[in-house]
């Protein structure tokens, strides 16, 4: 009895000490401020873009200390659960918003997104002269979603990066494996061929277009002892990765049939387009992208177009990040060991892997302003889509306050700066963070930041960008099926094999009869039985 009444109370003691670790200071400030707690999952993008625009806001309002509790768990399930509990008032992280709204925890935040700026924050010891509203700058899809349930604001979706070919501009310059206009293998000195996006000097310039283009550039790295690929055993970031690739080739028109569920499709060897409706969305899981983006993992696996450690258990992203940052120096002093051209893995990367640039930055010269850049996927040639197209990454961050707010004011003035262009811009510019508005960069903005943000910012001018946030309500209502694997790659073949991972099945020797057909033949069927819960829970 006495072991037992021991183990209770520490248990609760262990319970106290993470409570009070979640609540951060609580009410007991005695400088004279007004604190506004603010809860911020530290996650790829970091904490500078918000400890910079915190310096800045409370200059603008003195009265106020924001004080900011870092932490991985604000993630959606995990806060909701103890949201009413906590001193923070408003949070950056994942959010289900759906859920939350459904138990009615968020606070209504119309008056913030549908004032003018430079109204709202007329107060302010710093003038705000942006006369802009926060709604009339988000994406079209992004209000839509803030604005689902009543037709009232809730929520500010933050942003993310793309999942595309991450490239490593440095070595692509010293084999020569960029193209010229005639064809041939150069480096940035030569005259660099034009890009997907069809004009001159941008970030896509010597990169190949077409995919018999790209399938050339694997065997010429072969050739000049350059290894294509790797990636860490995180499953969402292969499949992710693969999902984008099949985003690209459908192209905006038909990503947006999806989730309107109305529109037309042609599928490949049909005469006449499929009229997609929500009884039948789940014929998308055979698009033309998906049958191309399954072809592409084929191709990498069964070529040998990748490391041979990745998506190893022992790679971890950070191992795999440091595998391939690392790649030419230990191709220099060990054998068997090959640079690595691409990385697998979503936009945050890059920011993720700051502190491991900047110590090869200090170990040699040579590493000094290392290029890494953003690589359009290259077209197959039954694709669909007419400009470069992006699937982003983090598409349910957001910016939220909670209903029960304790300094609700002070919370939504800091809601409203941190959605100002000022702060949009620093967001970007610290952590490579594409926000989901129209707002514009100066160019000493730009040219200050890393090459690798300079390529994702000129993507999102140049390209279409597509994400998963809609008011649809088969999607609204079933996110999560949507936003992580279910939907993407998810499925179980007519001999009881479960997939979820293209690039990771089909090197993986026990499934070495696996085809793209098979795989294929799988997604239809296995999306056309979790289909029928989804339509018939929504009617």
């Amino acid at each position: 009895m006495k072991k037992r009444m021991i183990s209770i109370v520490t248990v609760l003691l262990l319970t106290l000490s993470l409570f009070i670790g979640a609540v951060g200071c609580g009410e007991n400030n005695d400088d004279g401020k007004e604190h506004i707690y603010f809860g911020c999952y530290e996650g790829g993008w970091g904490r500078e873009w918000l400890d910079k625009s915190i310096a800045k806001f409370e200059q603008m309002y003195p009265q106020y200390k924001v004080d900011v509790h870092y932490e991985k768990s604000y993630d959606s399930t995990s806060l909701l659960e103890k949201i009413d509990m906590i001193d923070q008032d408003i949070f950056y992280g994942g959010l289900d918003l759906y859920t939350y709204l459904y138990q009615d925890k968020l606070m209504d935040v119309t008056d913030v997104l549908t004032t003018p700026l430079n109204e709202y924050l007329a107060d302010s010891k710093i003038p705000v002269t942006e006369t802009k509203t926060i709604a009339s700058k988000m994406w079209g899809d992004m209000k839509d979603y803030a604005t689902s349930y009543d037709g009232k604001y809730y929520n500010v979706p933050f942003g993310g990066g793309f999942y595309s070919l991450n490239y490593d501009v440095d070595l692509f310059n010293s084999k020569q494996l960029f193209l010229d206009k005639d064809g041939n293998w150069c480096n940035l000195s030569g005259n660099l061929s034009i890009g997907q996006d069809g004009v001159e000097g941008t970030y896509d310039d010597g990169l190949p277009v077409t995919y018999s283009e790209f399938l050339k550039l694997l065997e010429r790295m072969k050739k000049r002892n350059v290894i294509p690929f790797t990636w860490s055993s995180v499953n969402g970031y292969t499949q992710h990765f693969l999902h984008a690739c099949a985003v690209a080739q459908d192209g905006v028109d038909a990503f947006n049939t999806f989730k309107n569920m109305d529109g037309e499709y042609t599928f490949e060897g049909d005469s006449a387009p499929t009229k997609i409706t929500p009884a039948n969305a789940y014929l998308l899981r055979n698009s033309i992208g998906k049958k191309d983006a399954l072809q592409f993992a084929y191709d990498i696996c069964k070529k040998g177009y990748y490391d041979s450690q990745a998506g190893g258990g022992s790679m971890d992203y950070l191992t795999a990040q440091d595998t391939y940052l690392m790649s030419i120096e230990n191709s220099k002093t060990q054998n068997g060991v090959y640079p690595i051209a691409f990385f697998v893995d979503g936009g945050h990367w890059h920011n993720e892997a700051k502190v491991s640039l900047e110590m090869m930055a200090e170990m040699s010269d040579d590493y000094k302003n290392r290029k890494f850049g953003i690589m359009p996927f290259p077209w197959f040639d039954n694709a669909l889509a007419s400009k470069s197209t992006f699937f982003m990454s983090s598409p349910n961050s957001s910016l939220h306050i909670k209903k029960s707010a304790k300094q609700k004011e002070g919370a939504k003035k800091l809601l409203a700066y941190l959605n100002t262009d000022e702060a949009l811009a620093v967001c970007t510019s610290t952590c490579g963070n594409i926000r989901f508005m129209d707002y514009e960069m100066t160019d000493e903005q730009i040219k200050s930041m890393p090459y690798y943000y300079q390529t994702a910012w000129q993507a999102s001018k140049m390209g279409d960008v597509c994400y998963n946030l809609c008011d649809n309500p088969y999607i609204f209502k079933n996110y999560a099926y949507f936003d992580e694997m279910g939907w993407e790659w998810s499925c179980t073949t007519s001999d009881g094999k479960t997939l979820n991972n293209p690039l990771n099945h089909f090197k993986d020797k026990e499934m070495s009869s696996l085809t793209v057909k098979d795989y294929l033949t799988a997604l239809l069927n296995t999306g056309k039985e979790e289909w029928k819960k989804i339509y018939s829970g929504n009617n």
